[in-house]
C-alpha cells in the first residue's frame, strides 16, 4: 500500500526527507556531501540515526546504524533515497550531478534519476528502457513534435 495513502502527507514528506538525508550519508562521501548539499542534510540525517539507534523510529527500511552510518534493508533503498534527492534539487547542483553522480561509480543512482524524472513522459521513458516498441506506439506526430521541442532528450 502506498503510504500517502495511509499517513498525513506532512507526516509522508518528512519520513521520506529523513531517509534521503540518510541516504546521502550513506553514498556520498563527507568532503561531497558538506561541499555539495544543503548544509542541514547532516543534521537531519543524525537527528534520525538517532532516533533509530533509540529505537524510536522503526520504519525498518534503515536497520541499524554502525558508526552513525545507516545500513539500509539493502543498498538499493538507499540508492533510490538518494535519487529521490537528486531529482529534487537537479537545478540547484546540475555541476555536482554532471561531474559526481553521472560519472563515477553512481551507475544505479543515475539510471533511477534518468527514470524519475522521465516517469511522466512515455517517450522519454523509452529512451532508459530502450523501448523502440513504445516509441513506435507513438503517433509519428507526437514523436517529431517531442523531438522538436527537446531535441537535446532524444
Amino acid at each position: 500500500m502506498c503510504l500517502t495513502k495511509i499517513l498525513p502527507y506532512h507526516v509522508y514528506e518528512s519520513l521520506t526527507d529523513n531517509h534521503k538525508a540518510a541516504a546521502l550519508v550513506l553514498i556520498l562521501s563527507k568532503q561531497y556531501l558538506n561541499k555539495h548539499t544543503e548544509k542541514n542534510i547532516p543534521k537531519i540525517a543524525r537527528y534520525f540515526l538517532k532516533k533509530i539507534s533509540e529505537g524510536v523510529e522503526k520504519t525498518g527500511i534503515i536497520t541499524d546504524v554502525i558508526d552513525r552510518r545507516p545500513v539500509f534493508q539493502h543498498l538499493t533503498c538507499a540508492e533510490y533515497f538518494a535519487a529521490l534527492w537528486f531529482c529534487d534539487h537537479k537545478l540547484a547542483s546540475p555541476t555536482f550531478l554532471r561531474d559526481h553522480v553521472f560519472v563515477f561509480g553512481y551507475g544505479v543512482v543515475r539510471e533511477m534519476v534518468d527514470r524519475i524524472l522521465a516517469s511522466d513522459n512515455r517517450l522519454h521513458l523509452a529512451v532508459p528502457n530502450a523501448d523502440v516498441g513504445e516509441v513506435e506506439k507513438l503517433p509519428s506526430r507526437k514523436v517529431r513534435r517531442a523531438m522538436e521541442e527537446e531535441p537535446h532528450c532524444i
